[in-house]
């Protein structure tokens, strides 16, 4: 995301250097999604008491932040990153951004175009490791429209890859990065919900996991199932059953308020799973680290489907897993 966002990368990869970054982030989002549902913990600065990690951690990426748009300053170029649009971008007021705002728009756009994609990226891997049925109809779509890598991207092929589509898709609905409640405040004169009486000025909002766990929207909600997102021929469910599906699918949320970089994670997403695919036969690792990542049978409530991937909420999601064996396929 750096590279997209600031025109510069750091390359996680192969170099250790920024790589605690990725833990800074998510010690950071355990505060921040704590202050959502009790603000008033900011009230003395109680919070830094509670989270200390948290808050260092969010200076840390402060501080890499700020060093990312000073060598883009030092550099004087103009180009077509992210950050050098956000600095053309004019407000309503006909005034350009203030460097406080480009600052604040640039830590959103790395943590939650980095995270989110993650954390799918990583329930879809588990998910077809623990499905052998979806992991073989994928890797058979796959292998025989793309036959090596430097083909993704080429063409419109893996807009033409609708399996791969749908393990996307049916990760997001079993584990969505954001899966809690996206809020929204009550508008003048109150409003009524399911037969109960909601003031002016209070907050209401449905857990978007819940949603993506009612049975009826979706039919057997905690197994995945991607052919649920096929047509009616090739699918789980008739067309009626697919339209509610689709109406009750919010992984991003809906309206003016939705993300904004959906198709790039969607795009990120289908690239980077047919390159796996294509280079590598995998399973879930058959040691005890195979674990990683299931719920038990003897684990809290809404924690004991060995078959779904655990997430924790921190406004995007914390996860641990999955351990991964690969074996190389020779040629591609």
């Amino acid at each position: 995301m750096a590279d997209f966002i600031y025109g510069k990368s750091y390359d996680l990869i192969h170099r250790p250097d920024y790589r605690h970054l990725l833990k800074h982030i998510e010690e950071s989002n355990l505060r921040t999604g704590v202050l959502l549902y009790c603000p008033q913990l900011y009230i003395g600065r109680l919070d830094r008491k509670l989270f200390p990690r948290a808050f260092t951690g969010n200076k840390v990426i402060h501080s890499f932040i700020n060093q990312i748009i000073q060598e883009r300053k030092s550099e004087n170029g103009v180009g077509q990153s992210i950050y050098e649009q956000l600095g053309t971008q004019r407000k309503s007021t006909d005034h350009p951004l203030t460097p406080e705002e480009i600052r604040s728009e640039a830590m959103l756009l790395t943590i939650a175009g980095n995270d989110t994609t993650s954390t799918t990226l990583c329930a879809a891997l588990f998910y077809l490791g623990k499905n052998l049925h979806a992991y073989e109809k994928l890797a058979a779509e796959i292998r025989s429209k793309l036959r090596v890598v430097d083909e993704i991207g080429q063409d419109k092929t893996l807009r033409n890859c609708h399996y791969l589509h749908s393990c996307i898709y049916e990760s997001l609905r079993m584990s969505p990065p954001v899966g809690s409640s996206m809020w929204r405040e009550v508008g003048p004169g109150g409003t009524s919900i399911d037969g109960e009486f909601i003031p002016c000025g209070y907050g209401v909002g449905t857990g978007i996991y819940s949603i993506h766990h009612n049975a009826e929207y979706f039919p057997r909600p905690h197994d995945f199932i991607p052919e649920r997102w096929l047509s009616e021929k090739d699918g789980f469910i008739c067309k009626e059953q697919a339209d509610i599906a689709s109406a009750a699918y919010i992984p991003f949320s809906a309206g003016t308020r939705a993300c904004l970089g959906r198709h790039l994670a969607i795009t990120e997403l289908l690239s980077t799973i047919a390159a796996l695919i294509l280079l590598y036969d995998f399973r879930i690792s058959h040691t005890e680290n195979g674990e990683l990542g299931c719920g038990h049978a003897l684990g809290r409530h809404g924690r004991t489907n060995p078959g779904e991937f655990q997430l924790y909420d921190r406004v995007t999601s914390g996860k641990k897993g999955p351990i991964l064996q690969l074996r190389s396929r020779k040629g591609n």
